[in-house]
């Protein structure tokens, strides 16, 4: 299957769960999106599409998991830098003796 194909086919897996959660009125986060595409696999008979939900789910976890690990990357730095010696405002004061007012 090309990517594009794949990628057509994928957008239409994931809104049909999408669809699903909200017609279920069920939250919409990437657990229960995988735990219906989980549900779909299992029950899905044709060999090709299920192939394909396979594929998503997998692309799924993985951007969750490069955003998992970007936000905790974001956020020790964020961190780092509150805590490092010569911060421009740190505990909200401007540094030096030279304050102009």
């Amino acid at each position: 299957m090309k990517s594009s194909e794949f990628d057509r086919q994928a957008d239409e897996l994931i809104g049909e769960a999408v669809l699903a959660l909200l017609r279920g009125k069920g939250a919409i986060n990437t657990q229960t999106l995988l735990a219906k595409l989980r549900a779909m696999e299992a029950g899905e008979t044709d060999l090709q599409r299920r192939e394909a939900i396979v594929r998503v789910i997998n692309d799924v976890k993985e951007m969750a998991t490069k955003r998992r690990r970007l936000k905790h990357e974001l956020n020790e730095r964020d961190q780092g830098n509150s805590e490092m010696p010569g911060s421009f405002f740190r505990d909200g004061q401007p540094q030096g003796k030279d304050n102009i007012h």
